[in-house]
């Protein structure tokens, strides 16, 4: 790939081309010859080098009859190439502003992430979750066509899809989109409730910049997660029948308590915060008195909630308190004025 990669430098040669070989894509490959959807009528296909498709479809069908036959089984629709998957699973990773900077340098982001990664077991099941995030894009994209956006379609797809896993915390239920080989009615109706919303906040945000280099920007992200914007009550009934959030869930099954749309807001908002910051803001509340002992206790429990990716999640009154604090620190904490910006006031 080195040798290919700095030789060819008359020919237009995509960064993606030179990913073909990894194990990583070959697994997938593999996964995608092998494995039939339910009921086997038909499969997905990996285009792990440019062209393949057309040339396994060449192959395979020789006459009108095979051909039919090979569309049926590996229909077009099936179909995804290297960067659309760096699409899929970033976007669900919730990285939009970076698959905002376009198809090569969206996968080459993608694969420096994989090359991070200590480990990864791709088997079966994962192949599976993985051609579920492919269907909830896919579906976005079928939405936004659909809603006929004027411009900045493909950033709002990648921003609705990563807000929708944010504010989920990726409870949705990837098995059960694997299964019917389709998103929920609620799941779709959410998707299209929430883009337009998405799209407006984009363009609205950029305050007379470019919005396609907004878009590109952590900070674009940022304020997309602080959008005052809630699950409806059918996909979070669906998504309770699921994963409950971890430990928000205890004091709702306990209590019989649901959750409502300004708790849901808090803890998006809590959870926007990252672990250096919840400690600086420990740090400055006791360090100067500025926060009672019980929010300190919150704000370092938060630090280890944070470290640990947000594994264990704030109850509603942990955040409610830690909006709270936060609202408390802004203005006195740098750290914190530099993740929250001056997107909005917390109440």
């Amino acid at each position: 790939p080195r040798i290919s990669r700095y030789s060819n430098t008359q020919n237009k040669i995509n960064e993606a081309d030179f990913s073909s070989n990894d194990p990583f894509h070959v697994n997938i490959e593999t996964f995608a010859n092998r494995v039939w959807t339910p009921g086997e009528r038909s499969r997905w296909f990996y285009e792990r080098a440019r062209g393949q498709y057309q040339v396994a479809k060449a192959r395979a069908a020789t006459t009108p009859a095979q051909k039919k036959v090979f569309t049926q089984e590996v229909p077009t629709s099936q179909k995804f190439t290297k960067t659309d998957l760096a699409k899929y699973l970033n976007s669900w990773a919730q990285q939009p502003d970076v698959v905002s900077q376009g198809a090569q340098k969206n996968f080459t982001a993608f694969m420096e992430r994989l090359s991070n990664t200590k480990t990864l077991e791709q088997d079966e099941e994962w192949y599976k979750r993985l051609i579920s995030q492919a269907i909830i894009f896919k579906k976005a994209e079928s939405i936004a066509h659909k809603l006929k956006f004027p411009a900045y379609r493909a950033n709002a797809i990648t921003y609705t899809v990563a807000l929708l896993s944010y504010r989920t915390q990726q409870r949705v239920n990837l098995d059960s989109i694997w299964a019917a080989q389709a998103v929920s009615e609620a799941l779709a109706e959410t998707i299209e409730s929430w883009m337009p919303l998405v799209h407006k906040e984009l363009v609205g945000s950029a305050r007379g910049r470019n919005v396609t280099e907004w878009c590109k920007k952590t900070d674009c992200w940022r304020h997309i997660q602080m959008m005052e914007i809630s699950l409806p009550e059918k996909l979070e009934a669906e998504l309770a029948e699921g994963q409950p959030l971890p430990n928000v869930g205890r004091d709702a099954r306990v209590e019989n308590i649901r959750l409502t749309a300004a708790d849901r807001e808090n803890i998006a908002t809590v959870m926007l915060v990252p672990d250096q910051v919840w400690l600086d803001i420990h740090k400055w509340g006791t360090k100067h008195g500025h926060l009672p002992e019980f929010q300190c206790g919150i704000a370092h429990t938060l630090v280890a909630y944070a470290a640990g990716g947000w594994s264990k999640v704030p109850s509603r009154k942990q955040a409610r308190w830690a909006v709270e604090i936060i609202e408390k620190a802004r203005g006195k904490v740098p750290s914190l004025d530099a993740v929250m910006g001056h997107t909005r006031q917390f109440a």
